[in-house]
C-alpha cells in the first residue's frame, strides 16, 4: 500500500510539472507575438513616417535602414549595405559627408536648418535642388562609443520657396510703392505749380490720382503680371463718354505692368484735354484710337489719338503740364516717341514705343 502511494504521488508531481511547462511555454509564445506584432508596428511607423529617416553604421557611414522617405528624397532604391559615399556620389563636395565624419569623431550632434542640397532623383536626370531640416544625432554602443548615426529631417523645399517668392513680393512691392509715391509726388508739384487756385489745384490732382488708382486696379486684377492695352483705355475714358465717344481700334496687346500705368496716365491726360478743349467738349465730337503691332521678333506698338467734330484747335503759346507728362512718360518712361499736332481739323497725338525694352 505505501508502495502504490508512493507511485501515485509520482505521477501527480510529473503532471503538475507538465502542465507548469505548457503554462510556462504559452506564456513565453504570447510575449514573443506580443514583441513580434509591436516590432512590426515601429518598422511600419518607421517606413511610413512622413520625415526622412536613414541609420548609418561605422566610420564609413554604411546605410543599414532607411525609410520610404528618404528614398523618395534621394530618389533612388538599392542603397542598402552600401557606405553613403557610395551610393550618393551627387552630393560629393556639398558638405553633408564631412558633417557626418565630424559627428562619427566628435560623438556632437548636428542640426541643418534650410539647407540647400543638390540631388540627381531621377536616371540621367539634372541635379535638382532641395532644402531641408535634418539632426545627425550618434548612436552609441554599450561601451558608450560612437557605434553609427541617426539621421532624421524634413524636406522644407515648399517653404523655403514660398518665403522666397513672399520676399520677391515684398520687395516689388517695396519698388512700386516707391516708384508710385515719386509719380504722386510729381503729379503734386507739377499741378500746383499750373494751378495756383488751391480749389482748381485740388480738382486736378485728385483726378489725376484717380487715373493712377484705376489702372493700379487694372493692375491688381492679373496680380501685376499687366494689362491689355483696350482695358487700359476703356479704364481711363469711361468717364468720357466711353466707346460711343472714344472709339478703340486694334489688335490685342499685352503690356507690361510699367507700361500700363504709363499709358494709362497718358490716357487721362489726352481725354481731360478732350474733354475740356478739344473733341469730348462737344456733343458731336469724337476720338479716334488706332493702334498696331510691328515686327514680331521685336515688337514695336505705333498708337494714333485722332480727335474729330470738336472746335477749332490752335496751338497752345505754352505747354502745359499735361503735354509734358505724356512726352516725359513716353520718351522716358517707354523709351518711345510722341509726336503732338494741333491741326485746325482735330488735335492729334502720334505714339510709338518698344513692346520689349530690353531688345
Amino acid at each position: 500500500m505505501k508502495q502504490l502511494a508512493k507511485s501515485d504521488d509520482q505521477a501527480f508531481d510529473a503532471g503538475y510539472d507538465l502542465g507548469s511547462s505548457h503554462r510556462a511555454a504559452a506564456t513565453i509564445a504570447h510575449h514573443s507575438l506580443a514583441l513580434e506584432t509591436q516590432h512590426d508596428r515601429l518598422v511600419e511607423m518607421f517606413m511610413q513616417a512622413p520625415g526622412f529617416i536613414a541609420v548609418l553604421g561605422g566610420p564609413s557611414h554604411v546605410i543599414q535602414l532607411t525609410n520610404e522617405a528618404y528614398l523618395r528624397l534621394v530618389g533612388r532604391d538599392g542603397i542598402e549595405g552600401r557606405p553613403i559615399r557610395d551610393a550618393l556620389p551627387d552630393i560629393v563636395g556639398q558638405g553633408f559627408f564631412e558633417r557626418l565624419d565630424a559627428v562619427y569623431a566628435t560623438g556632437e550632434p548636428y542640426e541643418g536648418r534650410h539647407q540647400s542640397v543638390r540631388l540627381v532623383r531621377t536616371p540621367n536626370g539634372p541635379p535638382e535642388e532641395v532644402w531641408l531640416d535634418f539632426i545627425y544625432q550618434p548612436i552609441r554602443d554599450s561601451d558608450g562609443g560612437v557605434a553609427g548615426i541617426f539621421v532624421q529631417g524634413q524636406d522644407v523645399t515648399d517653404t523655403v520657396r514660398a518665403a522666397e517668392r513672399q520676399k520677391l513680393m515684398i520687395d516689388e512691392l517695396n519698388h512700386r510703392v516707391k516708384n508710385t509715391l515719386a509719380t504722386v509726388q510729381s503729379i503734386a508739384m507739377q499741378t500746383a505749380r499750373h494751378h495756383p487756385d488751391p480749389q482748381r489745384f485740388a480738382e486736378a490732382f485728385q483726378a489725376r490720382l484717380m487715373s493712377l488708382s484705376h489702372t493700379h486696379d487694372l493692375l491688381t486684377r492679373s496680380h501685376w503680371e499687366g494689362a491689355d492695352l483696350r482695358a487700359v483705355l476703356q479704364h481711363e475714358t469711361d468717364a468720357r463718354g466711353g466707346p460711343t465717344r472714344i472709339v478703340p481700334n486694334g489688335p490685342p496687346v499685352a503690356l507690361d505692368s510699367a507700361q500700363a500705368l504709363s499709358l494709362g496716365m497718358i490716357f487721362h491726360e489726352l481725354a481731360t484735354n478732350a474733354g475740356k478743349y478739344g473733341a469730348l467738349s462737344t456733343p458731336d465730337g469724337r476720338v479716334f484710337v488706332d493702334w498696331s503691332l510691328a515686327d514680331q521678333r521685336a515688337p514695336r506698338l505705333t498708337l494714333n489719338w485722332r480727335e474729330s467734330g470738336g472746335p477749332p484747335v490752335a496751338e497752345p503759346h505754352r505747354r502745359g503740364f499735361g503735354s509734358r507728362l505724356i512726352e516725359r512718360n513716353v520718351r522716358h518712361d517707354l523709351a518711345g516717341e510722341v509726336e503732338l499736332d494741333y491741326a485746325a481739323g482735330g488735335f492729334t497725338a502720334e505714339i510709338s514705343l518698344p513692346l520689349d525694352k530690353g531688345r
